[in-house]
C-alpha cells in the first residue's frame, strides 16, 4: 500500500492550513499504520509530520520490515530522528532544487512495485502531485483520498481547487476517472 500524507505549513501554505484540521490527519495517519503496518507494506515518502506516526507503528513486534520509508538526499541534513531510524529507509538521489529532488524521489517510489492501494491523507501541492503520479503509474489501484476540512474555507485558489475535488469523505473503490462524493 502506498501513502501520501502531510500536514499543511502555516508558513508555506496559510490557505491550506486554514481549511485543513491537522489532528484528524495525524489520527488518520495513525490509524491507517496501525491497521496496516502488522500485517502488509506500507511505503511512503517521509514527510516530517508524518514519519512519527507512522515509525510508532512499525516498531511493534515484527512490523518493522512492512514499511519502506523513500527519502531525497536533498533533505539528508534536516530529516527528523524518526525518519533516520526506519530499518528500511531508501535514499534518493539529490536534484538540482527541491522541487527536482522531490520529483525524482517520488518517481523512483511510485515505480518500486506495484501498488494496489494508495492512501491519500490531508497534504498540500506535494500530496496532489502524488496523487497524480500515483494515477498515471498505478491507474487499477484502489484509492482513498481524505483532506479533513476545518471550519473555515479556504481562501486560495489551489486549497480551494483541490478541497472541491476531495470531498471530506471521499471514497471510490476502485477510483473512477470522475471523482465520486460520499
Amino acid at each position: 500500500m502506498f501513502l501520501s500524507a502531510s500536514l499543511p505549513s502555516p508558513e508555506r501554505h496559510p490557505a491550506y492550513a486554514a481549511s485543513t484540521n491537522p489532528v484528524a490527519i495525524r489520527e488518520a495517519v495513525r490509524a491507517l499504520a496501525e491497521v496496516v503496518v502488522p500485517a502488509a507494506r506500507l511505503v511512503f515518502g517521509g514527510h516530517p509530520d508524518i514519519s512519527p506516526r507512522v515509525h510508532d507503528e512499525a516498531e511493534r513486534p515484527g512490523a518493522a520490515d512492512n514499511v519502506l520509508i523513500y527519502q531525497s538526499r536533498f533533505f539528508e541534513k534536516v530529516i527528523p530522528p524518526a525518519s533516520q531510524s526506519f530499518r528500511q529507509l531508501i535514499w534518493t538521489p539529490a536534484g538540482a532544487d527541491r522541487e527536482s529532488s522531490l520529483l525524482l524521489m517520488r518517481e523512483q517510489m511510485l515505480q518500486s512495485e506495484r501498488f494496489h492501494a494508495g492512501v491519500f491523507i490531508g497534504g498540500m501541492e506535494g500530496v496532489e502531485e502524488e496523487f497524480e503520479l500515483f494515477r498515471r503509474y498505478h491507474p487499477s489501484a484502489l484509492i482513498w483520498r481524505w483532506r479533513p476540512r476545518a471550519r473555515r474555507p479556504a481562501s486560495s485558489s489551489t486549497a480551494s481547487r483541490w478541497a472541491r475535488r476531495t470531498p471530506a469523505c471521499a471514497t471510490t473503490w476502485p477510483m473512477s476517472r470522475s471523482s465520486g462524493g460520499c
